[in-house]
């Protein structure tokens, strides 16, 4: 029986990382809010008065400051206003700093950028995902009244292109921020070896009593190198959504839901901007994809889901792997803290599954014992 291990963001929190989402946006907005104090900076102007910072999601503004100093302490205040900035714990403490030392941040595009800020930053990155492709069939609707006559925005075309710069952005920054995040190179956890490599008695059994271990391989879903600490020699991992600084196998990150139906209906309107960050395209870049169609196809595995949320965003890759003849058995390793997460990953899962009696037949009952182990566990 081989092995199929899907490695989530979970994989990274569980090993202490700061790849949530949320640190991603508070770590952008430190650094782009520290830019705007010292990007075009002017010694002749004591409050840093018209500083700013500017990218495709926002523009910041330093304002003048509501108290009188000496020039010449200017930069002694700035640096203390900076390091304030800087340990702020949370994005919303950050943005009510930024009101108390009268920073202005504009949003840029049509909402896309604000949302992501200010209303997504609780969430996984499915759903920043998710965000995006409600973003672009708006976008959709309103192209194709344009292109019906029905309504006169010549402009549509370049917002959708706008939207597409916006997503390149925000990966530009995610790479900074997780090539940093990755050097802190966190301990391997036992508990969590153990789990992986450990042989427990075989989900499917084909009524013989050998047992003889499998292949091992691991589907990465993040950028970070954290699974490679658990690989022993034959075991396999694929990057399937690339890899921090590997031109041969760039990032991927966007919308990957080919069963939806409004894609079927974007898929007809004959215009490539659209497809610009669908996944699907973006796996041709490499051989990733063929070498786990070629895993699954090549005999019975077993599925072990390892922090990942299994969500929409993914769906056509997910379906592909629930889906086959092959999968026998889906096993949900839980976060324990989360006494739900067990529960919402089963209604993730159960989308990608057409035959819903194939569906609760292949998951596995929630087991007490089956929970994604943390670093701050006992080692």
């Amino acid at each position: 029986m081989n092995r199929l291990i899907l490695i989530g963001n979970g994989f990274d929190l569980a090993h202490g990382l700061k790849t949530s989402y949320n640190d991603f946006i508070l770590d952008y907005l430190k650094e782009s809010l520290v830019q705007s104090y010292r990007s075009e900076y002017d010694a002749q102007k004591p409050n840093y008065a018209n500083s700013s910072y500017e990218d495709e999601l926002i523009i910041i503004k330093i304002n003048k400051l509501d108290v009188e100093y000496d020039y010449r302490d200017r930069s002694v205040i700035i640096e203390k206003i900076i390091l304030d900035l800087h340990e702020s714990s949370s994005i919303q403490i950050l943005l009510n700093k930024s009101e108390k030392y009268n920073i202005t941040i504009q949003y840029k595009g049509s909402g896309f950028a604000e949302s992501l800020i200010k209303t997504l930053t609780d969430k996984n990155w499915a759903d920043i995902e998710n965000l995006y492709y409600e973003e672009l069939k708006k976008h959709f609707k309103i192209y194709t009244k344009y292109k019906t006559g029905e309504n006169k925005d010549s402009q549509c075309l370049d917002k959708i292109k706008y939207l597409n710069q916006q997503l390149d952005c925000i990966k530009h920054h995610l790479q900074k921020h997780l090539i940093e995040v990755q050097k802190s190179n966190p301990v391997k956890i036992a508990a969590l070896k153990d789990i992986i490599h450990y042989y427990l008695q075989p989900f499917y059994r084909d009524h013989s009593s050998i047992k003889t271990e499998g292949n091992y391989l691991f589907l990465n879903f993040n950028y970070t190198n954290t699974p490679v600490k658990y690989l022993y020699e034959n075991d396999k991992i694929i990057n399937i959504h690339g890899e921090l600084e590997n031109i041969k196998n760039p990032l991927i990150f966007g919308y990957g839901d080919e069963v939806d139906v409004s894609y079927q209906e974007i898929q007809e309107l004959n215009e490539n901007e659209f497809f610009k960050h669908i996944k699907s395209f973006d796996y041709f870049k490499t051989s990733n994809y063929t070498s786990l169609l070629t895993f699954i196809n090549g005999g019975d595995f077993e599925v072990y889901v390892m922090g990942h949320s299994c969500g929409l965003s993914d769906r056509t890759m997910l379906s592909t792997i629930f889906e086959n003849k092959n999968c026998k058995k889906i096993k949900i390793f839980d976060y324990r803290e989360d006494k739900y997460d067990y529960r919402n990953k089963t209604y993730e899962i159960s989308r990608h599954f057409r035959n819903k009696a194939i569906m609760r037949d292949k998951i596995l009952p929630f087991n007490e014992d089956s929970f994604m182990p943390q670093i701050s566990m006992k080692n």
